[in-house]
């Protein structure tokens, strides 16, 4: 599969920033926690083609057995430090991932967001 032009980042379903003071969702940070909660990297695999039962309960895009082109290289790590960043405020976070994407040729959409 061939980089996405554009993904979405449902605010509404986001998992971000640990358990601090800057935190969204609930349960565990992962792809895809029981909780229904999902990183950025969570949503972004999903609609990519990544299963969900490949994504429940991981941390790591590594993790999975589908391959996603965007999963490769330093752009994992970069957005899973923006993601999980209890120092940076959402808004800051969607920021930062909007500049990673951007750099990747990718546009962002952020729904669902208060």
């Amino acid at each position: 599969m061939d980089k996405p032009k554009k993904l979405i980042l449902d605010y509404s379903k986001w998992r971000c920033g640990m358990d601090g003071g800057n935190s969204l969702g609930y349960g565990e940070t992962a792809l895809l926690n029981n909780k229904g909660f999902m990183c950025c990297l969570g949503q972004f695999g999903k609609q990519c083609g990544v299963p969900d039962n490949e994504l429940f309960e991981r941390g790591d895009p590594s993790e999975c057995e589908t391959s996603v082109p965007l999963f490769e290289g330093s752009f994992v790590v970069s957005a899973i430090n923006i993601n999980d960043d209890e120092d940076t405020t959402p808004e800051a976070k969607l920021n930062a991932i909007e500049t990673l994407l951007r750099e990747e040729g990718i546009e962002l959409e952020v729904i669902n967001k208060p």
